[in-house]
């Protein structure tokens, strides 16, 4: 089995990954979004820590703390891609 599809499973060490509700799993470690519950944007600086079976628990990237709540599959997403402008390019502002 490959090591990517291994999740740690806390006390039961690892287990196979499964994909909540039909969608792709992402792997532990991988940097991802997450919904803010209270103004439904879209907050980065986590990590997949664990795939559970509902969804997902992350980490803050910046202290390594494990949130305590539980993220359904709607609620975690990889980082959106940002577009910047060219190296060397002026950015003028109103």
């Amino acid at each position: 089995m490959d090591e990517a599809t291994l999740v740690e499973a806390p006390g039961r060490g690892p287990r196979p990954a499964r994909a909540p509700a039909g969608r792709a799993t992402l792997a532990i470690g991988s940097p991802v979004e997450v919904r803010n519950r209270f103004c439904s944007a879209w907050s980065g600086g986590f990590e997949v820590a664990e795939t559970t079976g509902a969804g997902y628990r992350v980490r803050r990237r910046s202290d390594r703390y494990v949130l305590p709540a539980e993220f359904g599959p709607s609620d975690v997403r990889r980082p959106a891609e940002r577009s910047f402008p060219p190296s060397g390019a002026s950015v003028s502002t109103p």
